[in-house]
């Protein structure tokens, strides 16, 4: 078995499954005081909220310390920083500056020793950058990726 097929996750299935409000924060007793129309409300948002984040990763991380470079494709700027962790559909990047600059949906390229990978900037949070990776590594170039990092393969997060 190889290190990428133990971390992928599995694809979600096409058709929505039933949702389960177990898993919805509210307590068995918080759920009978619901009425049936409160329920379906309920039903209704937690699917919704599903349908809107089934873009988000669906592989599962893996850290790493990766000396990179970011170019913002359309402005031709660019800043030096680390990777820290990576999977096949996203990386995120730490620039080298002391300030990160708020930034979304900016199609940018992201080179890490001779790989160079296409994506959009999809996060801004105070520990950089996440972005979306597309189309998404290949198992070689995540390979690729991960023997260059400083971390042991077996840290994921």
């Amino acid at each position: 078995m190889s290190i990428l097929s133990v971390l992928r996750k599995p694809k979600k299935p096409a058709s929505p499954a039933p949702v389960d409000l177990s898993s919805s924060g509210y307590s068995d007793s918080e759920l009978e005081k619901f009425t049936q129309a409160q329920k379906d409300a309920l039903v209704e948002r937690l699917e919704k909220d599903r349908l809107k984040n089934e873009h988000l990763r669906t592989d599962q991380r893996q850290s790493c310390f990766l000396i990179a470079r970011l170019e913002f494709v359309e402005k031709g700027l660019g800043m030096d920083g680390v990777v820290t962790d990576a999977s096949l559909g996203g990386i995120n990047f730490r620039p080298a500056s002391r300030f990160i600059q708020e930034r979304t949906n900016e199609r940018i390229m992201v080179h890490i020793g001779d790989v160079a990978l296409k994506g959009i900037l999809r996060r801004t949070q105070p520990s950089g950058y996440g972005i979306q990776i597309s189309p998404r590594m290949t198992d070689e170039q995540f390979a690729d990726i991960l023997e260059a990092s400083a971390l042991p393969f077996d840290q994921t997060i």
